[in-house]
């Protein structure tokens, strides 16, 4: 019986480090590619976009940058991620 509760609770830790992984890489490639910094808990992600919150001037500089974060944030995760939005 413990097995099949450790195993549903690794499904949950699994989840919460791909999310961690997740937003590192595109603090990384957000860095890399505009030597800007962003917080992790500025960015949420869902299945398919990622939502960044932060000041208009970091959002603009992103925004112009869009194409190329996101391309070298998914050379580095392979994830179906597909939009970067703004709140």
């Amino acid at each position: 019986m413990d097995y099949h509760i450790k195993s549903f609770l690794d499904k949950f830790f699994n989840l919460k480090n791909k999310n961690v992984f997740l937003k590192e890489c595109l603090i990384e490639s957000i860095f890399i590619n505009t030597n800007i910094k962003i917080k992790p808990e500025q960015i949420e992600i869902n299945k398919k976009s990622i939502t960044v919150s932060a000041p208009s001037a970091v959002k603009n500089e992103i925004f112009l940058k869009k194409q190329i974060i996101l391309d070298n944030f998914l050379n580095k995760t392979k994830d179906n991620i597909s939009e970067i939005s703004w709140r």
